[in-house]
């Protein structure tokens, strides 16, 4: 699943088929598979971001 998410390209074009079946028209389920594959592209790179920074503070001075 990991490598799935490393390809927003390989996400959308997956989406694309059943997307233009559920809804029935192709350029339709092609600018949601765009926008589906954007959005779980951005939610990701957010993820490993915030787990970059919690890692990355140190943790707070009680002294102060």
């Amino acid at each position: 699943m990991k490598a799935l998410l490393q390809k927003p390209l390989l996400v959308m074009a997956l989406l694309l088929l059943p997307l233009w079946i559920l809804i029935g028209n192709f350029i339709l389920a092609l600018i949601s598979a765009i926008l589906i594959g954007m959005l779980i592209g951005m939610l990701r790179s957010l993820y490993q971001l915030s787990q970059a920074q919690a890692t990355r503070q140190p943790p707070d001075d009680p002294t102060e």
